[in-house]
């Protein structure tokens, strides 16, 4: 079954990236990934949010694909394992792997782009 909404009417005047969704999950995680703060259930939606957006030609991003790699550098670890998998692995608790995401993210970003999660997100 066709969907009748087309990708322009999608995208049309969106301005949302990856970025923009993790900071805000950051900020107020309940209302993005329910009350219990998971990184696999942020890594999921990351996932959900890269399927879409290249399915709808949005941003075209592969932040999954490059954090992966970086992930397994930082570690230095090469598995088969999700980035999600490797930071828990590295944490003691659920919460301490969610803040290990933030500031492994804000690394990554500042390495690779040269600005923080929050400048990327361009949150105004």
């Amino acid at each position: 079954m066709e969907n009748d909404v087309s990708t322009k009417e999608i995208t049309e005047g969106r301005d949302e990236t990856i970025y923009k969704l993790l900071y805000v999950n950051r900020l107020r995680h309940v209302l993005i990934v329910g009350s219990e703060n998971k990184l696999f259930r942020l890594y999921h939606l990351i996932h959900g949010y890269e399927s879409v957006s290249n399915k709808c030609g949005i941003n075209g991003e592969h932040f999954s694909i490059v954090f992966q790699k970086w992930s397994e550098n930082k570690y230095d670890v090469t598995t088969r394992k999700y980035w999600y998998r490797i930071i828990n692995f590295y944490s003691q608790t659920e919460y301490e792997s969610i803040q290990n995401f933030y500031e492994l993210l804000n690394e990554f970003l500042i390495e690779t782009t040269g600005k923080n999660l929050e400048e990327n997100a361009k949150i105004e």
